[in-house]
């Protein structure tokens, strides 16, 4: 008869397995930008971050939040951070209070597709805050 049945049913969401390569940019006093992005498919590798866009399935990208003194270690565990928001536009805005000046941000990233399954941390990206 020539007719298509239409599926209903969803398809399941991607469950990505690479982490976000996590940019942060200085921008002005007291304001730092982050840019959670993937690799391009043509340069997997996280050291050559030229591709912002988000994986296919992918809803955005948690970002947690840490500020340290200037020398100190950064956390290596996600627990040592806390929950900033979750970017789901290229780039997400910080701004510090004027105490927080001269002090490091350390973010970790991970993407969530879009039924709530998380992703693989990001390495750490840091940034001093201007002050």
């Amino acid at each position: 008869m020539g007719i298509t049945a239409r599926d209903t049913s969803p398809l399941p969401a991607a469950t990505t397995t690479t982490p976000p390569l996590a940019l942060v940019e200085s921008g002005q006093r007291l304001t730092l930008q982050l840019r959670p992005g993937a690799a391009p498919r043509s340069e997997p590798d996280e050291s050559t971050p030229a591709c912002c866009a988000r994986p296919k399935g992918v809803l955005g990208a948690e970002v947690w939040l840490t500020l340290i003194d200037a020398g100190q270690p950064a956390p290596t565990d996600p627990s040592a951070l806390a929950f900033l928001t979750m970017a789901i536009k290229p780039s997400i805005r910080a701004d510090f209070r004027s105490g927080d000046g001269g002090k490091t941000a350390v973010y970790m990233t991970r993407w969530v597709n879009t039924q709530g399954e998380k992703g693989p941390w990001s390495e750490i990206a840091m940034a001093t805050v201007a002050a």
